[in-house]
């Protein structure tokens, strides 16, 4: 198993999965050795396909994949510790109608607004969700809602960077 830079025959190098791998080892230590597992496992091809994917999305914004990094870790830890508390009760925490209503439906529209004051055409999805510090895909999927009525185009090689129509 190759330690160190992440660099291979004939000279390749994987500099975006280096940064994922550097950022777990120093902030998320029990994940460390995430990258190096799933190179064992699934092997060179998904080391490639992993460097395609962090540059299609990242680009040479590292300060965005840092982020990323930190909220995938972030939210890893919150998974298991919800799977902690649920494998010792057995049971969800309970959640009110006013809990629902407060962080899910309001939260929601007054996300709805920020996010078409975002929608630029300079930001992507992911930089929009992580502007709001909201759901990544809940920012998609009110893309794609636009999309498909006609309100704004959509650019997939940059992730949905919106273009607003009559400008």
């Amino acid at each position: 198993m190759p330690q160190g830079k992440l660099t291979f025959s004939k000279g390749a190098t994987y500099d975006k999965v280096e940064v994922v791998k550097q950022a777990l080892l120093s902030e998320f230590p029990y994940f460390a050795k995430t990258i190096d597992k799933r190179l064992q496992e699934f092997g060179i091809p998904w080391l490639v396909d992993f460097e395609m994917e962090l540059n299609k999305f990242f680009g040479e914004d590292e300060e965005r994949l840092h982020k990323a990094t930190r909220g995938y870790g972030q939210f890893s830890l919150d998974a298991m510790k919800m799977q902690k508390r649920f494998d010792k009760t057995r049971k969800y925490p309970d959640k009110t109608y006013a809990d629902a209503l407060r962080n899910v439906y309001l939260k929601g529209y007054a996300s709805l607004e920020a996010v078409q004051i975002l929608m630029d055409g300079k930001r992507s999805c992911l930089d929009i969700a992580d502007e709001l510090n909201i759901d990544f895909f809940f920012v998609h999927r009110f893309g794609l809602q636009l999309q498909q009525k006609g309100l704004i185009s959509c650019d997939t090689e940059n992730l949905w960077h919106s273009q607003r129509h009559g400008d």
